[in-house]
């Protein structure tokens, strides 16, 4: 017996020492929402060291910039492929800072290239180590226990709503897991993905016999920030859109036809709100509200 609860201590997700910061997308060089979300990573990271991680080169990123502006002892950029992401070298890299953060562009590279090596190893340890992980766009979208992984491409509400075991529907688990039972969608409210999301919850308990998995959509310029203590603040210009399966929600789920997913808990949160990830309720609302 106390074998079998070591091994399931282990095998579940938990909270740890450090901060997640998902954040919807956008560009960091337009309007004052950035100061806020990066100056909070900075913060809460020491005003330590940054790495900044991709899977392709980019011509330019203002991000660098921002960060040193807002008190980062140092930034770095690293680009990680399939070819050094299980060297020492971008181990040693990772490990030395105190905030990493993941661009945008396809979570399917994160997920295929990273999962297995030393970058997610190194990762996870900045996080447990009291450090910050932080995330746009693709980067936001594999910081929870399940991710949409879109290794078959990108599926859009469309085809969600029209084809509800659609290939380009995909989902991960076993990568970084940073914010145990949340699945984030990004982009969220620009693109109508109100009506992937549910589409997504339905799959994550059909086929991974999990019903419990709150499914956050983040607004572009928009972030939620994850303390310790499993509470979310909700940082930018946009909402963050909640949606949880409860014990009336029905499901049907098959080829080439729509969903049925009934009975959803929806919470939409804007600027200022706070919100316990674990009792799943709100803690802190605006001034005014």
């Amino acid at each position: 017996i106390r074998l079998l609860l070591i091994v399931l201590s282990l095998a579940a997700p938990c909270w740890a020492q450090g901060y997640v910061c998902a954040e919807g997308g956008g560009n960091a060089g337009k309007g004052a929402w950035a100061d806020e979300v990066f100056g909070w990573m900075v913060d809460k990271g020491g005003h330590g060291s940054v790495v900044i991680l991709g899977a392709v080169p980019l011509d330019e990123d203002s991000r660098a910039a921002l960060f040193t502006r807002l008190g980062a002892k140092s930034v770095q950029s690293l680009v990680v492929t399939q070819e050094n992401a299980d060297r020492q070298e971008t181990d040693d890299a990772i490990a030395s800072a105190s905030v990493v953060f993941i661009r945008g562009g396809s979570q399917s590279r994160y997920v295929q290239w990273w999962k297995g090596t030393r970058t997610q190893k190194a990762i996870v340890d900045v996080w447990k180590k009291g450090g910050v992980v932080a995330g746009t766009s693709a980067g936001c979208a594999v910081l929870g226990e399940v991710v949409y992984d879109a290794v078959n491409g990108s599926l859009i509400a469309l085809e969600a709503t029209t084809d509800s075991c659609s290939p380009r529907l995909t989902l991960t688990t076993g990568f970084l897991s940073l914010v145990p039972g949340v699945l984030f969608d990004t982009h969220f409210t620009e693109r109508g993905r109100l009506a992937r999301l549910p589409v997504m919850l339905a799959h994550c308990k059909q086929d991974l016999k999990r019903e419990d998995i709150l499914g956050i959509g983040v607004d572009p310029r928009t972030a939620v920030c994850v303390g310790p203590d499993g509470v979310a603040e909700i940082m930018g210009e946009g909402t963050a859109t909640l949606l949880r399966l409860t014990e009336s929600t029905r499901l049907r789920l098959a080829n080439q036809a729509p969903p049925t997913v009934t009975d959803l808990l929806y919470t939409q949160l804007c600027v200022g709100y706070a919100y316990d990830l674990k009792k799943h309720e709100i803690v802190r609302r605006p001034d005014g509200v």
